[in-house]
C-alpha cells in the first residue's frame, strides 16, 4: 500500500530510518525533495540523505527522457536489422501508420501478446498499417525461433544491445506504440480492444 509523502516523512522522522522504495515509488521529484528536506532536518548525516538526493536526480533524468517520447512527440528515428541483415529505418515508413511492438522471446507476456499482433496484422495489414516488432533478445537464434513459432508478421527487428529500447524508455515488456503517418506518437502501451480502436481511428484519419 502506498503512503502519502507526508505520512512517509512522519514515519521516517519517527523511526530515524526510511523505506526508500515506499517513499519514492510513484512520487514526483518535487515530492521526494520535500521528503528529503524534512528528513535531512532531523537526520542530516543519515546515509539515506545522499541516497534520496540520487533518487531525485535519477527521476528528473527519467522524466525528461519520458517527455521526449510522450504522446504528441515525434517518434525518435532509428535503424535496426532483420533476420536477414536488411536494415529498416523508421523514418522510411512515413506516410504509413506504424505499430511498434517491443518484446522478447524469453518474456511470457510478450509471447502471449504476439497473438494480438498477428490479429492486428490480419485485420489492418495492407490497409495503411506497418507492424514493426523490436526484440530485446541477445540470442539471435532464440529470437528467430520465437518469431517463427508465433508467426509474427511485418518487419521483425532485433535490438540486442537495447539502444532503441533505451531511446524509447521501455521499462516493461511487451510495450506498444502507435505512430501516425507523420511520424508522431499518438498512442502508447495500448492492447486488446483499445489497440484495435486506436488503429482504426488513425487509419480513418489518413
Amino acid at each position: 500500500r502506498k503512503h502519502s509523502p507526508s505520512l512517509s516523512v512522519g514515519l521516517s522522522i519517527e523511526s530515524g530510518l526510511i523505506d526508500v522504495k515506499l517513499a519514492s515509488d510513484g512520487m514526483d521529484p518535487s515530492d521526494i525533495e520535500a521528503l528529503l528536506a524534512a528528513f535531512q532536518q532531523k537526520n542530516p548525516s543519515h546515509k539515506y540523505v545522499q541516497f534520496l538526493t540520487n533518487i531525485v536526480a535519477q527521476k528528473r533524468v527519467l522524466n525528461q527522457a519520458l517527455s521526449n517520447v510522450a504522446v504528441g512527440c515525434a517518434a525518435p528515428d532509428f535503424k535496426l536489422l532483420n533476420e536477414f541483415g536488411d536494415t529498416l529505418q523508421l523514418s522510411s515508413l512515413h506516410g504509413s501508420v506504424v505499430m511498434l511492438e517491443f518484446w522478447a522471446s524469453w518474456d511470457p507476456d510478450s509471447r502471449k501478446s504476439n497473438q494480438t499482433i498477428v490479429e492486428v496484422y490480419d485485420k489492418f495489414g495492407g490497409k495503411g498499417l506497418e507492424v514493426v516488432g523490436i526484440s530485446l533478445d541477445h540470442d539471435k537464434d532464440e529470437w528467430v525461433r520465437a518469431k517463427t513459432e508465433d508467426k509474427l508478421p511485418g518487419w521483425q527487428l532485433i535490438d540486442p544491445d537495447g539502444a532503441v529500447a533505451r531511446l524509447y524508455v521501455i521499462r516493461k515488456l511487451p510495450f506498444s506504440l502507435l505512430v501516425d503517418e507523420n511520424g508522431i506518437i499518438v498512442s502508447k502501451d495500448n492492447d486488446g480492444k483499445g489497440l484495435f480502436s486506436d488503429i482504426e481511428e488513425r487509419l480513418r484519419r489518413k
